[in-house]
């Protein structure tokens, strides 16, 4: 954020169940997060603007798109979760994620938070031992969230998205995945770029799941010479 906030007015959000957002009550939605997140942008009048979204972050951003156009400046998403836009029978590797993500949601709704975030860092967006390479804080805040990731993955459109909706968005979009992250990333950026009149696909190199994290200053530059072009 510090070095997006050199160039532009950064706003950051905290969806509901993060931060210091409280959860809704009974089963949500990925389509609330989307609401909300008009809502705050309607509330703080800074349409249209430039959007950009990570991971499940980044399908919200996307179904936003599919329902409020007008609220685009421009669209950045790094490797959003949409698996269902590469179609029916899934590919192994596709197959083994969501086998994955069922056996992190199977140990939350046991009441095994630890064990629950543990998996989710160990097979979904790491291997063995990512977790433990994680600080404590971290390990803590991954604990915190994960009645609100059990309650998304409950979301029978979770890994859904309108492509006919998002092949109508007329702005530019970049849509990006890391080298480092699982093959099925790469299909789902260049599928969701392929539908857009104005996208491009970018790959970090070296990168995965959370490039903004891994190596914040190439997040920056990449955003930061889009946007440009964009202006």
């Amino acid at each position: 954020m510090p070095g997006l906030a050199r160039s532009f007015q950064v706003v950051t959000w905290d969806r509901a169940g993060h931060g210091e957002s409280a959860d809704r009550p009974g089963q949500g939605t990925r389509e609330q997060d989307a609401d909300d997140l008009a809502g705050l942008i309607e509330a703080l009048d800074v349409a249209p603007a430039h959007m950009v979204g990570n991971s499940f972050g980044g399908s919200i951003t996307l179904e936003l798109v599919t329902r409020r156009p007008d609220l685009f400046r421009s669209l950045i998403v790094h490797e959003p979760p949409v698996f269902d836009v590469l179609g029916g029978g899934d590919a192994p590797d596709i197959a083994l994620a969501r086998q994955r993500i069922e056996q992190v949601t199977e140990r939350l709704a046991r009441g095994d938070r630890e064990g629950g975030a543990r998996l989710f860092a160990d097979t979904v967006v790491g291997s063995v031992g990512t977790w433990d390479s994680y600080s404590p804080e971290t390990q803590a805040a991954m604990m915190r969230l994960s009645e609100t990731f059990l309650d998304e993955n409950r979301d029978p459109a979770v890994f859904a998205l309108d492509l006919d909706r998002i092949a109508m968005f007329p702005k530019p979009a970049l849509l990006s995945y890391g080298d480092a992250s699982p093959g099925y990333f790469e299909r789902v950026v260049r599928q969701v770029a392929g539908v857009m009149p104005d996208a491009n696909a970018h790959c970090f190199a070296g990168a995965g799941h959370v490039p903004h994290r891994s190596d914040p200053d190439a997040f920056v530059d990449v955003v930061t010479a889009f946007l440009a072009g964009v202006e």
